[in-house]
Parts: C-alpha cells; sequence; structure tokens
C-alpha cells in the first residue's frame, strides 16, 4: 500500500509538470511549424532555380590533397576539355570561381563526398557524380597511361573523343 501510494505521488509531481509544460509550449510549436515548413520551401526553390541555370554543366571538383594536386594541375587540367568548368576545394570550400553561390548549392550535393577527383554534370535537373579517383591512381602511379582517365571523362560527359 505504502509502495503505490509513493508512485502515484511521484508520478503526480513528474506527470503534471510535463503536462503544463507541453500544454505552454504548444501555442509556439503551432505557430512555428508552418513557418518552418515555408522557409524549407523556399530553399527547395532556390536551389531548383540555381539548378536551372545550371543546367547542362559539366565540372571537375578536384580538392588540395598533396598527393594528386601536382599531378592534376600539371596533367590533368591541361588535357581537359574547355568546356568543362573546374572547382578546387579546400577545407569543404570552393576557392577557385566566382560562380560560388550557384556552384556552392551544386557543391552541397557532395560536400559528403571524399574521394576526389569527381565529375558532376547537371542533366534534366538531375545532378549526377562519378569519382575518378581509381582512375587518377592508375594513371600516376601505375600504368602511366591516360586512356581509362579520359575514356571515363568523355563518357561520362557525352564527349566525342
Amino acid at each position: 500500500m505504502k509502495i503505490k501510494f509513493i508512485n502515484i505521488v511521484i508520478g503526480f509531481f513528474f506527470l503534471i509538470p510535463i503536462g503544463i509544460l507541453m500544454l505552454l509550449l504548444l501555442p509556439f510549436l503551432i505557430f512555428l511549424f508552418p513557418l518552418y515548413l515555408n522557409e524549407r520551401k523556399i530553399i527547395v526553390n532556390k536551389s531548383q532555380k540555381k539548378f536551372h541555370i545550371l543546367e547542362g554543366s559539366r565540372v571537375f571538383v578536384y580538392n588540395e590533397n598533396k598527393k594528386p594536386l601536382s599531378f592534376i594541375e600539371k596533367e590533368v587540367l591541361r588535357k581537359l576539355p574547355k568546356n568543362i568548368k573546374v572547382l578546387k576545394v579546400k577545407n569543404g570550400e570552393i576557392i577557385n570561381s566566382k560562380d560560388v553561390e550557384y556552384y556552392s548549392s551544386l557543391f552541397f550535393e557532395i560536400k559528403n563526398c571524399s574521394i576526389f577527383p569527381i565529375m558532376i554534370k547537371i542533366k534534366n535537373g538531375e545532378v549526377k557524380r562519378v569519382s575518378m579517383n581509381n582512375e587518377l591512381f592508375r594513371w600516376k602511379n601505375q600504368s602511366k597511361n591516360p586512356g581509362p582517365f579520359f575514356i571515363k571523362l568523355c563518357t561520362f560527359f557525352e564527349l566525342k573523343n
């Protein structure tokens, strides 16, 4: 009997304040939730507009990893077709583009990707990406043959050899 009474008292002192707190916060949640949804909708619309502007873009993204950096800058970039935009990334930020506003929304799509370099294309509003890390490693360290790298690049970007 004593244990039931203690359980009832403890439950009363914990449940009543929690219930009161929930009742006090409910109006704020009802007011803030539509604002959150509206802001989310605005962000999505802005991203879609930026992707619309970038439609048809072909982008080669590489980072400042010391091992392949000089090789990419000396061997790869000079052989890339002129219609491919090159973005250099340092600590998760694009550092070599004047169009950072547009490409930052694109970069958000690949921010968690750690296997650089990456090829990106936007076609029909869809962002597609492919890592070129393996091909670059084979070219640089094993076969010394750039063929597979550029074959994959031309295939992905739908370029004529």
